[in-house]
């Protein structure tokens, strides 16, 4: 969209470019914690985010959220 002479607004749409969301993979749901009302630590979410590419290739064997850990 062009709004005057100097600005163009470019919008893009990502959600016809998304896939599923890591929290929906199988297993990742056994340290969902319903307290916290779905949401995860950071780090657990970045690695399931970058899933197989975490840390260069080499993304954690076991993931936790509080007291809870996953392989």
């Amino acid at each position: 969209m062009r709004y005057g002479r100097h600005l163009d607004l470019i919008l893009t749409d990502h959600h016809s470019v998304c896939g599923d969301g890591p929290t929906d993979a199988e297993g990742v749901g056994k340290i969902y914690d319903p307290t916290f009302n779905g949401m995860f630590s950071e780090p657990p979410m970045i690695a399931l985010d970058a899933g197989r590419t975490f840390n260069g290739g080499k993304p954690p064997a076991e993931l936790s959220f509080g007291d809870i850990s996953r392989r």
